[in-house]
């Protein structure tokens, strides 16, 4: 977050003093953000004075869900798993070639994959490129936005690639 991009109790305390509201009142106080790739989300209890902050490594509007969906647990002994951390494997680079090419997955959006140094690039329509890293020979994820690309190989072996699946904010696009 931006430095004084936050609240602060004694901010909070004044502003609802100057609304003419008690603090002691409001029962959730929270706050999100997003900055240069990362992104935050706090809730706070105030009862018990309990609180949930999420950190992401990732510009992810799922920062705020996850806080949000996990704000029943100050109040209770309820407990969320964590997600999991995607983690890189090595795949040969005669693999990443053939994911090379554009995939069209809208009249206003596509996605361009090419191979730059040993590493597979995805350049969708409007932001830069960026690195997908490999879970599997077909399973890719991104480190700065949470997003995963899953390869489908044609059923002839002949085509390279029947289609390309884009795994976003719980939404799944195919070409």
């Amino acid at each position: 977050m931006k430095p004084g991009n936050h609240i602060t109790a004694s901010r909070a305390r004044s502003a609802s003093a100057s609304a003419g509201t008690s603090l002691a009142t409001v029962s959730r106080v929270w706050h999100n953000g997003q900055t240069g790739g990362y992104s935050a989300a706090v809730f706070i209890y105030q009862p018990k004075a309990l609180g949930i902050v999420v950190l992401c490594n990732t510009g992810t509007e799922r920062t705020t869900e996850l806080a949000e969906e996990n704000y029943p647990s100050c109040a209770s002994a309820w407990r969320r798993q964590p997600i999991a951390v995607r983690k890189a494997v090595k795949v040969a680079p005669g693999v990443l070639k053939n994911y090379e090419g554009m995939y069209v997955l809208s009249l206003a959006f596509a996605i361009t994959m090419t191979v730059e140094d040993g590493k597979l690039m995805a350049q969708a329509t409007n932001p830069p490129k960026y690195e997908v890293f490999p879970e599997s020979e077909t399973k890719y994820f991104y480190k700065v936005v949470d997003a995963q690309i899953e390869f489908v190989e044609g059923s002839d072996r002949v085509a390279k690639v029947e289609k390309l699946i884009l795994h976003q904010n719980a939404r799944t696009c195919r070409v």
